[in-house]
């Protein structure tokens, strides 16, 4: 139920999902704009009352749907 709960929060803010890994727990593999990364996480936590635990594990370049072309 979390799970379907933050699939439908992190549209809301620009977060493309990259992988996902149904195991033991579920891990997620997200791309997140730095500018609301912070944000996110406290939303997060908020959501799951601390079970989920986000993880930077790498960054990256490139467009993330939503930006602007300058």
């Amino acid at each position: 139920q979390e799970y379907q709960r933050l699939q439908n929060e992190l549209p809301k803010h620009g977060v493309e999902q990259d992988d996902i890994d149904f195991g033991e727990s579920i891990t997620m593999k997200l791309a997140v704009r730095a500018a609301v990364y912070e944000d996110l996480v406290k939303r997060i936590s908020e959501m799951t009352n601390g079970r989920c635990i986000p993880t930077v594990t790498g960054s990256r370049f490139g467009k993330m749907p939503g930006s602007i072309s300058q």
